[in-house]
């Protein structure tokens, strides 16, 4: 019998998992641009001659190129031009990192409308922030209270601008963009939703980074008169819905098995994590979620699932002046169930789950609930009475 070595078995899987390391990573970048506000549109994008715009560097992105961010502002509107692929996606790198807000804005990109449209897939951004609101001076201090939260958007609104902050699928022929990672990022302030994935969206990440104030700018009205409505505030919202018909895919947008997770998503406006009908697959998961600031009268939530098989595990959901966790679907046709809820934390809200569907969900266990009502009935859904709400604090298996 040969004599095995422990260096030669140590050496063999390291190499093991080197390999392994490669094949889950991207390849490394081909290409380096590099961006700074002290830059010209007219450079190279060399580290010597950088580009003054993000745009500018978009526009000469190929498959495998990193774009390199110089600390500074940036006021601009982004739009993707070109798809990376899976194994040479398109970088946009940042100098920050973290989640304490002390380390942010160091490279922040300001916008109005859809701040950065990512209508092509294969693209990773990591390590900037970008802020809804460039009027509204950074140094002014946000409220902590759900309860005060409206007083304060009341009290600023005539410097608050519509925004949302990234929107994947923005286009109204764009569909199934795929492979987006949104890492290390730090997104705050939006007039709307943080972030929205639409048009078959699939297979996309959220991880690693803050999400934080949606939903600043009052709701307009059909008359043109802004209201101090304070909506469509979500953190990160899937899909379409039903009734949204101006929107291209509002009949069978089925985005799906998009992954949020490891997040600290705080909104101070509407859900954390918003699945409309149809979407379905989607994760959230170790996440922590607050501060929905849309009451119970309201049907207020940190988590609304309105599609099918959506998976919600392993976060810590509190603070909503709704409740926790709603399932409901505006119409029986897309009530599919299948929705996990599973080894939750959930505390500080009126109730825990506000639960409206016929359709068995999947697992509903395991979950702490502190809420002091554990379990709210809807039984005045539009398709009728929900049935039995699920013990979320059942054993699981």
């Amino acid at each position: 019998m040969k004599r095995v070595i422990p260096g030669v078995i140590v050496a063999a899987v390291v190499a093991v998992l080197v390999v392994a390391v490669v094949w889950w990573l991207p390849a490394m970048p081909t290409v380096q641009l590099y961006v700074s506000p002290t830059g010209t549109d007219a450079g190279d994008g060399s580290a010597g001659a950088p580009l003054r715009t993000i745009q500018a560097a978009l526009d000469k992105a190929t498959p495998g190129t990193q774009i390199n961010l110089a600390p500074g502002d940036y006021h601009e509107k982004l739009q993707t031009k070109i798809d990376g692929v899976p194994d040479a996606p398109i970088w946009i790198t940042g100098p920050e990192s973290g989640k304490d807000k002390s380390g942010r804005y160091q490279a922040t990109l300001y916008g109005t409308g859809r701040i950065f449209s990512i209508d092509h897939s294969y693209y990773i951004l990591d390590g900037f922030t970008i802020d809804g609101q460039e009027k509204l001076p950074r140094t002014t201090e946000l409220p902590m209270d759900v309860a005060t939260i409206d007083a304060f958007k009341d009290s600023v609104k005539d410097l608050v601008q519509d925004s949302k902050l990234i929107y994947i699928g923005a286009g109204e022929a764009t569909h199934d963009v795929t492979g987006v990672t949104i890492t290390n990022m730090f997104l705050a302030r939006a007039g709307t939703e943080c972030v929205r994935l639409r048009n078959n969206a699939h297979d996309n990440t959220i991880t690693d980074s803050v999400i934080e104030y949606c939903g600043m700018f009052g709701k307009q009205k059909d008359d043109g008169v802004r209201r101090a409505v304070y909506h469509n505030g979500e953190g990160v919202y899937i899909g379409t819905s039903p009734k949204s018909d101006t929107q291209p895919m509002h009949a069978n947008d089925g985005s799906s098995h998009n992954v949020v997770t490891g997040n600290t998503i705080r909104t101070f406006g509407s859900e954390c994590f918003n699945v409309k009908e149809n979407a379905h697959d989607n994760v959230f998961e170790k996440n922590i979620c607050s501060d929905n600031a849309e009451s119970a009268e309201f049907q207020g939530s940190n988590i609304e699932l309105r599609g099918h098989s959506n998976i919600v595990r392993d976060n810590q959901i509190s603070n909503s002046a709704g409740v926790n966790v709603k399932i409901k679907s505006d119409e029986q046709e897309y009530d599919k169930g299948g929705n996990t809820v599973q080894d939750n934390r959930m505390s500080e809200a009126p109730a825990a789950l506000l639960f409206n569907s016929l359709a068995p969900p999947g697992p509903m266990c395991g979950n702490v609930v502190t809420a002091r009502t554990m379990v709210f009935v809807n039984d005045s859904g539009d398709y009728g009475d929900g049935a039995p709400s699920p013990d979320l604090t059942a054993r699981c298996g």
